[in-house]
Order: structure tokens, then sequence, then C-alpha cells
């Protein structure tokens, strides 16, 4: 259900309801703000895969996820995040995808094929939400090591060069890092916004400020209000919002962001990587894990990542 702008669509779809023209003016001129069963709903496998913009298989990855697992492979293949050796292993990826690509990665393909290497090679203006999808592998790699930040910025420079994007990609981290290492998502976020030894700009602390009065709010009411598309502060606000309504809860997080409608790919690196941290691999179905095509192939990357901290 990936990049319907239309919310309640997304619901009519879900619902087995009609959605023709009628129906769509209706939902626009009368907004449902009815409560919502998510576990009725069940969004996270729709049967077929529905978007706008791209066809693939129940359990493929989005795009997003590909993206991401772009950087899994590369630092489990070389046991950190080199990132001369990302930027190659991302070469060799994008150049043979036949998925979507999105305009940061065609701007690094085409300055990795001219002879720009990192930290030349990234797209020079591209602040969107791809800088966020690269996060949790490094912090599964670098949490608790202080070498966090320096990764992520490194990373993220491959593909995005605006500094926004690097910065919008630490302060992520450096929440994530926090559950990580053992606070609630609530505590987390409370330490991010208000606590003096928070590393976070001031632009990122009200951010994570306005996630925390999102508490209980319907979630595509969360998301209108930060924004639906991979535009940042949208796709870091509205998913704190969304992972902290759910207080972590994964099943939960992961299906409010869903039915939030918009880029919800994008979103779900924040949300789902929060939720996963808080709950534990307890916390993740084994029904969604066995409908995820290359789940054992993520299931030992994410373990070699792992094995690999405990050396730093």
């Amino acid at each position: 259900m990936h990049w319907h702008y239309d919310q309640g669509q997304i619901v009519r779809k879900l619902k087995g309801e009609a959605d023709g023209p009628l129906q769509a003016l209706a939902g626009f001129l009368f907004k449902d703000a009815s409560p919502l069963d998510l576990a009725a709903l069940k969004p996270e496998f729709h049967e077929p895969p529905e978007n706008m913009f791209y066809k693939y298989a129940s359990g493929a990855l989005s795009p997003y996820g590909d993206e991401a697992l772009g950087c899994v492979r590369s630092v489990a293949k070389h046991g950190a995040l080199d990132p001369q050796q990302y930027a190659a292993d991302s070469y060799a990826e994008m150049s043979a995808y036949t998925g979507r690509l999105n305009g940061s990665s065609k701007e690094f393909l085409a300055n990795y094929a001219a002879g720009k290497r990192w930290p030349e090679c990234g797209a020079a203006s591209d602040t969107q939400a791809n800088c966020l999808v690269r996060v949790p592998a490094l912090v599964a790699r670098y949490a608790g090591t202080g070498k966090l930040n320096d990764a992520v910025a490194d990373a993220v420079r491959v593909h995005q060069a605006a500094q926004p994007a690097a910065d919008y990609a630490i302060a992520f981290s450096n929440v994530l890092e926090r559950v990580v290492l053992g606070s609630s998502v609530a505590d987390a976020l409370k330490w991010a916004a208000f606590d003096s030894s928070s590393p976070l700009y001031d632009e990122n602390r009200k951010e994570v400020q306005d996630a925390l009065a999102e508490l209980g709010e319907d979630p595509r009411a969360i998301v209108s209000r930060y924004g639906l598309s991979c535009s940042l502060p949208g796709p870091w606000t509205g998913p704190l919002a969304l992972a902290y309504s759910a207080e972590g809860e994964f099943e939960e997080a992961v299906r409010s962001n869903i039915v939030g409608g918009g880029d919800n790919c994008s979103r779900a690196a924040v949300v789902g990587a929060l939720a996963g941290a808080a709950g534990g691999m307890e916390g993740l179905p084994k029904s969604w894990a066995a409908k995820v095509t290359g789940w054992a192939e993520l299931e030992a990357l994410a373990d070699k990542i792992v094995a690999d901290r405990a050396y730093e």
C-alpha cells in the first residue's frame, strides 16, 4: 500500500468497499475520522500489492527496502562501514537494479560513472528521506561505540551530499541508539527533545517535541499534519509520533504507518526500526517474517553486523 495519497482510498481498499470517483469525492469532502481497528484491517500484506508507480510481488521489499538492504549487505560484507567500498557496492547493485530508482540514486550513478568517488559522488542537493533508510544498519553496528555519528555522516554522503540529509540521519541514529541500548521509545524521545545531553540541533529537538505532543492521535491525522511525501522533516517527525503513540509496539506502529498513506515506505525506516528495537525479535510476528522474500538472508546479515559490533 505504498504511495497512496488518498487516505480514505486505503481504508476502502482494505475493507473491500467500492472505490470509484464518487467514493473518492465523498472521501475528499467528508473526511472519515472514525477510529480504525488496525488489527482487523491487517494492512501489512494487502493482496495484491498496490501503489501508483511500480509493480512488485507480494513479500518483496519496496525500493526503500532495497536501498536499505544495500547498506546492510555492505556493512556485513566488510565488517564495518567503509564509505569507499559502500559506494562501489552501491554502484554495482544499483546499476543492475530493475526496480524503481529515486532521484538521488540516479544522480549518484551518473556521478560515479563519470569518475567521481566518495565523498564527491553523492547527489548535490537531495535532502529527501532516503538518508534515513541507512540508519538502522549503522546503529546495529556502531551503537555504544562512539563512532556512530561519523559512520552515519559518511554513509549518507555516498548518495546525498547535502548537509541536511546527514543531519537528519544523525538525529535519527541518536534516538535509535538510545532504544538499542535499553531505553523505551518514549524515554529516548524525551531525552532527544529535552535533555541537555542530547546532541540534536534545536530544529530537530523542536520536531521531536512536536512528535511527543501527538500521543493518542489518529495516525491519518498525524501523517497529514507533517506531510505524506518523502520531503523532510515529515518522514522524520511523523513516524516518531507514530512510534510514540504505539508505545513501541511493533504491529501497531507498522500498521499505523501504512494507513497514514503517502510515502509510508520512507517513514517505515523510522517506525520499524524504533518499534523493532523496542520490542526485540519476539515482537516481530513470525507470520510476517515468513512472507518476506529473502528473510533468511536478512536475518543472517543482521546477525553478522551485530556480531562484528562486539569486536569494537
